[in-house]
C-alpha cells in the first residue's frame, strides 16, 4: 500500500511559510547511501566461505571504479551479498555491519549527476544475463532496485533495463524514466553501468490534503522533491515569506524505518580468482525475468516515513505518516 502523508493541523499560512524552507538541490538532505550495489539476474549460490558461486565456479567482482557525480573511488574486491539469490555484489551496505567498504568520505550525487560502476567478473564461465546498479540514498530514502519479487511496487521489477526510481520509499511518487544504461553480461570480462541521480516525480505522484500533488517536481537522491517555484524563489534574505507560491513543501526527507530496512547482516568474504582476460561490452541490457529474489532483496522496499523535517513546527503543524507493507 503506497504512504501519504497528512497535513495535521496545518494553516494555510504556515504550510506556505514551510514551503519558503523547502531544501534545494544546493541544500543536501543526504550525507550517505545506505548501499550500491551491483545486482544482476544471474542465479547463484553462496558458499560456506560467503563466496557466490555459479556452475559450480567461485565468481568474484574485482577492480572496480565508482563514481559518484565527480567523485572516483577504486574498490579492490566486491563480495556478494550473502542473503541474495543472484549475483549480487556490494560496495556499499550500511546494513550490513560486517562488510568494510572501501569507499568513504564522499558527497552524495545531486542534480545533473550519476553514479556509475565500471567492475570485471571473473568465474562465470560463458554464463550470461544483465546487471546494473541499485541504491539507496539515506534521509531522502530515494531507491533503485533491480530485482525483487514485490510485483505491487513497480520501482523493483525482476527485470533489464529498469529506469525506475522510487522517491522517499515510494511515498514521493515514481520517476518512471530515469537515465540508466544497465549493460548486458556474457561471460566474463569488464563492464559498465550507471544511473541517474536527479530526475522527475512522473508516476504515483504523492497527494496532499488539498488534493494536489508533487506531480513535475523535481527529485534529486541528496535533496527532498522541489519545484521549479521553490527552488527559485528560496534564498536566505526572505526565508520566512509566506508569499509568492500557493504550492506546498514535499516533507520527503522523512526518515524510514530501519527495522525493514535492514539487511545482509551475514558476514560478507571474498574470494579473488584471476587468469580470465577482461573485455569490454557496451551491448545494450536486455529484457528479462527472473524467480523471486530473496526475501530481504536490497533493502529499499522496506523504507517508510518517520520523523520529517524539522522546522514544521510553525502553528503546531506534526505530519502523520503510515507505514506500507
Amino acid at each position: 500500500m503506497k504512504l501519504k502523508k497528512i497535513f495535521a493541523g496545518m494553516s494555510a499560512l504556515a504550510i506556505a511559510a514551510t514551503m519558503s524552507m523547502a531544501v534545494s538541490a544546493a541544500d543536501p538532505a543526504s550525507k550517505e547511501y545506505n548501499f550500491i550495489l551491483i545486482t544482476t539476474d544471474i542465479p547463484c549460490e553462496v558458499n560456506d566461505d560467503d563466496q557466490a558461486v555459479v556452475n559450480d565456479s567461485v565468481v568474484t567482482c574485482k577492480d572496480l571504479t565508482l563514481k559518484i557525480g565527480d567523485q572516483s573511488f577504486d574498490v579492490t574486491v566486491a563480495p556478494q551479498k550473502t542473503d541474495e539469490k543472484y549475483l549480487c555484489f556490494e560496495i556499499i551496505n550500511k546494513w550490513n555491519t560486517k562488510l568494510e567498504s572501501q569507499v568513504s568520505d564522499y558527497a552524495v550525487a545531486g542534480e545533473g549527476e550519476y553514479l556509475e560502476v565500471t567492475f570485471t567478473i571473473e568465474g562465470l564461465g560463458d554464463t550470461s544475463g544483465n546487471a546494473g546498479i541499485a541504491f539507496q540514498a539515506n534521509d531522502t530514502w530515494d531507491f533503485r532496485n533491480t530485482n525483487g519479487s514485490d510485483t505491487s511496487d513497480f520501482a523493483q521489477p525482476a527485470c533489464f533495463p529498469n529506469p525506475i526510481v522510487g522517491l522517499s520509499g515510494g511515498t514521493g511518487g515514481y520517476d518512471t524514466n530515469v537515465d540508466v544504461s544497465d549493460t548486458a553480461v556474457n561471460g566474463d570480462g569488464t563492464y559498465t553501468v550507471s544511473i541517474a541521480q536527479s530526475g522527475t516525480v512522473n508516476s504515483d505522484p504523492q497527494v496532499f490534503d488539498d488534493g494536489t500533488t508533487n506531480e513535475g517536481w523535481k527529485w534529486a537522491a541528496n535533496a527532498v522533491a522541489w519545484t521549479d517555484e521553490v527552488n527559485s524563489s528560496t534564498d536566505s534574505s526572505n526565508s520566512s515569506s509566506t508569499s509568492g507560491t500557493d504550492s506546498k513543501t514535499d516533507s520527503n526527507s522523512s526518515k524510514a524505518d530501519t527495522s525493514s530496512s535492514k539487511s545482509g547482516s551475514t558476514s560478507s568474504k571474498s574470494s579473488g580468482t584471476s587468469g580470465s582476460t577482461s573485455k569490454s561490452t557496451s551491448t545494450a541490457a536486455t529484457s528479462s525475468t527472473s524467480s523471486t529474489a530473496s526475501d530481504n532483496t536490497n533493502s529499499a522496499t522496506g523504507a517508510t516515513a518517520g520523523i520529517a523535517l524539522a522546522g514544521i513546527a510553525l502553528a503546531g503543524a506534526a505530519l502523520v505518516v503510515s507505514k506500507r507493507k
